[in-house]
Protein backbone atom coordinates (compact mmCIF):
# COMPACT_ATOMS: atom_id res chain seq x y z
CA UNK A 1 0.00 0.00 0.00
CA UNK A 2 1.53 3.37 -1.13
CA UNK A 3 1.04 6.68 0.75
CA UNK A 4 -2.04 8.81 -0.33
CA UNK A 5 -1.08 11.78 -3.04
CA UNK A 6 -3.42 14.16 -0.89
CA UNK A 7 -0.91 13.59 2.31
CA UNK A 8 2.23 13.40 0.04
CA UNK A 9 1.19 16.77 -1.29
CA UNK A 10 0.48 18.32 2.24
CA UNK A 11 4.07 16.94 3.15
CA UNK A 12 6.45 17.62 0.43
CA UNK A 13 7.35 20.23 -2.39
CA UNK A 14 8.77 18.93 -5.79
CA UNK A 15 11.31 21.10 -7.72
CA UNK A 16 11.11 19.98 -11.51
CA UNK A 17 14.58 21.86 -12.37
CA UNK A 18 16.70 20.22 -9.88
CA UNK A 19 14.60 17.24 -9.20
CA UNK A 20 14.48 17.35 -5.75
CA UNK A 21 11.72 16.78 -2.86
CA UNK A 22 12.04 19.03 0.05
CA UNK A 23 9.59 18.95 3.55
CA UNK A 24 7.33 21.69 4.34
CA UNK A 25 6.57 23.18 7.11
CA UNK A 26 4.12 21.75 9.71
CA UNK A 27 1.48 23.39 11.98
CA UNK A 28 1.10 22.68 15.62
CA UNK A 29 -2.44 21.11 14.93
CA UNK A 30 -0.51 17.94 13.38
CA UNK A 31 1.63 17.38 16.50
CA UNK A 32 0.19 16.27 19.67
CA UNK A 33 1.57 17.29 22.92
CA UNK A 34 3.24 14.85 25.39
CA UNK A 35 4.29 15.18 28.87
CA UNK A 36 7.05 18.36 28.87
CA UNK A 37 6.32 19.23 25.28
CA UNK A 38 3.84 21.42 24.16
CA UNK A 39 2.23 20.60 20.25
CA UNK A 40 3.81 23.81 19.42
CA UNK A 41 6.80 23.49 21.09
CA UNK A 42 7.35 19.56 18.71
CA UNK A 43 6.23 21.74 15.56
CA UNK A 44 8.75 24.27 15.92
CA UNK A 45 11.42 21.73 16.92
CA UNK A 46 10.39 19.65 13.05
CA UNK A 47 10.62 22.45 11.42
CA UNK A 48 13.82 23.79 12.90
CA UNK A 49 15.24 20.04 11.84
CA UNK A 50 13.50 19.47 8.49
CA UNK A 51 11.47 21.69 6.83
CA UNK A 52 13.08 22.94 3.61
CA UNK A 53 15.35 19.36 3.67
CA UNK A 54 15.75 17.16 1.22
CA UNK A 55 13.21 14.38 1.39
CA UNK A 56 13.21 10.96 0.89
CA UNK A 57 16.73 11.74 0.36
CA UNK A 58 18.40 8.01 1.94
CA UNK A 59 20.47 6.29 -1.31
CA UNK A 60 19.52 2.61 -1.47
CA UNK A 61 21.81 -0.17 -2.54
CA UNK A 62 20.65 0.60 -6.03
CA UNK A 63 21.70 4.28 -6.48
CA UNK A 64 17.57 4.91 -5.57
CA UNK A 65 16.66 8.09 -3.60
CA UNK A 66 14.43 6.03 -0.93
CA UNK A 67 12.47 7.57 2.54
CA UNK A 68 9.50 6.82 4.68
CA UNK A 69 6.73 8.99 4.86
CA UNK A 70 3.70 8.36 7.00
CA UNK A 71 5.39 4.99 8.11
CA UNK A 72 5.77 3.50 4.69
CA UNK A 73 8.65 3.09 2.07
CA UNK A 74 8.45 5.12 -0.61
CA UNK A 75 11.08 6.05 -3.88
CA UNK A 76 11.82 9.55 -4.60
CA UNK A 77 11.11 8.99 -8.41
CA UNK A 78 7.91 6.96 -7.93
CA UNK A 79 6.08 9.96 -5.31
CA UNK A 80 7.90 12.80 -7.86
CA UNK A 81 5.76 11.01 -10.37
CA UNK A 82 2.60 10.94 -8.19
CA UNK A 83 2.74 14.16 -7.22
CA UNK A 84 3.04 15.35 -10.73
CA UNK A 85 -0.09 13.15 -12.48
CA UNK A 86 -1.69 12.25 -9.76
CA UNK A 87 -1.44 8.56 -9.90
CA UNK A 88 1.14 5.76 -9.20
CA UNK A 89 2.33 3.63 -12.52
CA UNK A 90 3.33 0.37 -12.12
CA UNK A 91 7.19 1.22 -12.52
CA UNK A 92 9.19 4.58 -13.42
CA UNK A 93 12.07 4.35 -15.14
CA UNK A 94 15.34 6.70 -15.76
CA UNK A 95 15.32 8.02 -19.08
CA UNK A 96 18.84 8.43 -18.76
CA UNK A 97 19.56 5.48 -16.76
CA UNK A 98 20.84 7.77 -13.68
CA UNK A 99 18.95 6.71 -10.58
CA UNK A 100 19.33 9.41 -8.24
CA UNK A 101 18.39 11.81 -11.48
CA UNK A 102 15.03 12.85 -10.41
CA UNK A 103 13.83 15.81 -12.82
CA UNK A 104 10.53 15.10 -14.53
CA UNK A 105 12.05 15.30 -17.69
CA UNK A 106 14.27 11.95 -17.21
CA UNK A 107 11.33 9.77 -15.50
CA UNK A 108 8.80 7.71 -17.54
CA UNK A 109 5.97 5.67 -16.30
CA UNK A 110 6.82 1.96 -17.68
CA UNK A 111 6.04 -1.65 -17.01
CA UNK A 112 8.12 -4.06 -15.44
CA UNK A 113 8.55 -5.86 -19.41
CA UNK A 114 9.39 -2.34 -20.38
CA UNK A 115 11.43 -1.37 -17.52
CA UNK A 116 13.85 -4.77 -18.02
CA UNK A 117 14.09 -3.99 -21.58
CA UNK A 118 16.03 0.09 -20.80
CA UNK A 119 18.21 -1.86 -18.51
CA UNK A 120 22.10 -1.19 -18.94
CA UNK A 121 24.44 -3.34 -20.13
CA UNK A 122 25.69 -5.27 -17.17
CA UNK A 123 29.45 -5.40 -15.58
CA UNK A 124 30.34 -8.85 -16.79
CA UNK A 125 29.55 -7.89 -20.35
CA UNK A 126 32.83 -7.55 -22.07
CA UNK A 127 31.23 -7.06 -25.76
CA UNK A 128 30.12 -3.17 -24.84
CA UNK A 129 27.04 -4.53 -26.28
CA UNK A 130 23.87 -5.75 -24.54
CA UNK A 131 22.72 -9.07 -25.60
CA UNK A 132 25.85 -10.21 -27.62
CA UNK A 133 29.05 -12.14 -25.90
CA UNK A 134 31.48 -14.54 -27.30
CA UNK A 135 30.96 -17.88 -26.91
CA UNK A 136 34.65 -19.58 -25.68
CA UNK A 137 33.57 -22.83 -26.75
CA UNK A 138 32.25 -22.89 -29.83
CA UNK A 139 34.69 -19.58 -31.19
CA UNK A 140 31.84 -17.43 -32.18
CA UNK A 141 29.34 -14.44 -30.90
CA UNK A 142 26.11 -15.49 -29.47
CA UNK A 143 23.22 -12.63 -30.05
CA UNK A 144 20.19 -13.10 -27.97
CA UNK A 145 17.35 -11.02 -26.85
CA UNK A 146 14.76 -11.12 -23.38
CA UNK A 147 11.25 -10.79 -25.15
CA UNK A 148 8.00 -11.91 -23.16
CA UNK A 149 9.98 -13.20 -20.27
CA UNK A 150 11.93 -15.59 -22.26
CA UNK A 151 15.01 -15.57 -23.73
CA UNK A 152 15.56 -15.89 -27.62
CA UNK A 153 18.39 -17.09 -29.29
CA UNK A 154 19.02 -14.69 -32.59
CA UNK A 155 22.39 -16.85 -33.84
CA UNK A 156 25.88 -17.28 -33.44
CA UNK A 157 28.00 -15.33 -35.86
CA UNK A 158 31.96 -15.87 -36.85
CA UNK A 159 32.24 -11.72 -36.15
CA UNK A 160 31.41 -8.91 -33.90
CA UNK A 161 29.27 -6.78 -36.41
CA UNK A 162 26.51 -8.46 -37.65
CA UNK A 163 26.01 -10.52 -33.49
CA UNK A 164 25.61 -6.66 -33.34
CA UNK A 165 23.30 -5.94 -36.30
CA UNK A 166 21.00 -9.11 -35.23
CA UNK A 167 20.63 -8.35 -31.61
CA UNK A 168 19.68 -4.41 -33.00
CA UNK A 169 17.17 -5.50 -35.31
CA UNK A 170 15.50 -7.75 -33.20
CA UNK A 171 15.34 -4.70 -30.85
CA UNK A 172 13.56 -3.03 -32.88
CA UNK A 173 11.14 -5.95 -34.27
CA UNK A 174 10.17 -6.43 -30.84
Amino acid sequence: MTASIELIRSVLNYDAINGCLTWRHRSPDIFRPSTGQTAAEKCRLWNGRWAGKLAPNSPSDQGYRTGTIDGRHVYAHRVIWALSYGWWPEQVDHLNGNRSDNRLKNLSASSNAKNCRNRARGTANKSGVVGVFFCQRRKVWRAQIAFDGRQKFLGHFKDFRPAVEARRQAELTL
